[in-house]
């Protein structure tokens, strides 16, 4: 069992409601952008819907990624259930 990370906002859009709502997660960059590693990907593996932001004031800035859903792969197709 492995453990992966995906994001969810394409082109400043939030997909987060769609992807719950249909189960599924997409790939939102080009075509071959990681495709040998989402092809690493098998059902029983982890899956987890992140998004990072900066917090702080200048000087102080700190990078966060805060992880929103976590799901199991139940399934591979062009798009990966959950």
């Amino acid at each position: 069992m492995n453990y992966y990370i995906g994001g969810y906002t394409w082109e400043g859009k939030s997909q987060l409601d769609r992807f719950l709502a249909d189960g599924i997660w997409e790939n939102g960059y080009e075509e071959e952008k990681y495709s040998d590693l989402f092809k690493t990907i098998r059902i029983g593996d982890f899956f987890a819907l992140i998004s990072t932001y900066v917090a702080g004031r200048k000087g102080d800035k700190k990078s966060y990624l805060r992880i929103t859903k976590i799901g199991v792969v139940t399934g591979i197709e062009s798009e990966f259930r959950l």
